[in-house]
């Protein structure tokens, strides 16, 4: 039996429209333990009961030009998850032109994701949770890397009491029935090859970082777990199974 307090908790996402986010955000709508579920979006999403749709046509003019305006966005809620990142698409042009795509991982990647966590923090909210990767480091060549390192560095100087960090090696996404042909042929194939990876790198799917996100969110809130955590993908794994015992 689940005994966990029932309507206590009041989440607010930012990248709830992505491949982890949007997985997240239906999990966190169907938890009885979420009474309150905000959602800061492009686009208006369907509603439901508990969910709290604030658009946003252009991040930049509340999270880094009024950072006051935002903060009113993010108080009263209890924990903000952030699956804030830039698309497949971007992350391939990333490899060919870096001139072109470095600007737009540095602009959704870190500073909509910073200017989050700053706002949130000044909210009063004590607990982050955010989607980052694997393998980061401060010298690497690739851009994504460093920026994604230098993100995580200015999210845990700012003080929150609980700071989840999520490094997903590999983020699989499933391939739809309607998806085109070639794209379909691609997910596939790219989820061959993980399949056969080390334990450790083996991709994990978009819908298993919501789940190890949303379970360690209640214990965070049991105060079962405090301060910074990094999960990699055998602990959000763990995460999954704990919660199936």
């Amino acid at each position: 039996m689940d005994k966990r307090k029932k309507n206590q908790y009041r989440a607010i996402v930012i990248g709830g429209t992505g491949g982890v986010g949007a997985y997240l955000v239906q999990k966190l709508l169907d938890s009885l333990q979420y009474s309150k579920v905000s959602v800061i979006s492009r686009k208006e999403l369907k509603p439901t009961p508990k969910l709290h749709n604030i658009v946003w046509k252009d991040f930049s003019d509340y999270l880094i030009s009024n950072e006051k305006e935002a903060m009113e966005v993010f108080k009263n809620h209890d924990v903000l998850f952030c699956c804030l990142g830039s698309s497949e698409k971007s992350l391939i042009g990333l490899m060919f032109n870096k001139k072109k795509y470095e600007p737009m991982f540095q602009t959704i990647d870190y500073d909509y994701t910073v200017g989050a966590a700053s706002a949130a923090f000044q909210a009063g909210i004590s607990n982050f949770s955010v989607v980052s990767s694997s393998g980061l480091s401060e010298t690497g060549t690739f851009p994504y890397i460093k920026i994604k390192w230098k993100m995580e560095q200015a999210v845990k100087v700012l003080g929150f009491k609980n700071l989840s960090i999520f490094h997903p090696s590999h983020l699989m996404k499933p391939a739809k029935a309607d998806e085109k042909f070639f794209k379909k042929i691609l997910l596939n194939s790219i989820a061959s090859v993980a399949s056969v990876m080390p334990h450790s790198q083996k991709a994990i799917t978009v819908e298993a970082v919501a789940e190890a996100m949303i379970n360690e969110s209640y214990l965070r809130m049991e105060k079962k777990t405090e301060g910074l955590v990094f999960y990699e993908a055998d602990d959000m794994r763990s995460l999954i199974q704990g919660s199936e015992q």
